[in-house]
């Protein structure tokens, strides 16, 4: 089952409001954890929400959202 990315941010969302930027860690080790273990489903999902994780916190504003 794959994952939508409203979910990936929305997981991103909330780990980052509990968490600040140390989600981004807890986001690196999760995906550790899954990848030792053979679970690359696991890991790619858990290194989307970094991802996720690393644009909520950055103060760069992507493109799309930036009104002309």
């Amino acid at each position: 089952m794959a994952i939508s990315e409203i979910d990936i941010y929305r997981t991103a969302k909330i780990i980052v409001d509990g968490c600040g930027e140390d989600a981004v860690i807890l986001a690196s080790i999760k995906a550790d954890k899954f990848l030792a273990i053979g679970d690359l489903d696991g890991h790619r999902v858990w290194l989307r929400v970094k991802k996720a994780m690393e644009e909520l916190l950055s103060n760069v504003i992507p493109e799309c959202a930036r009104m002309n």
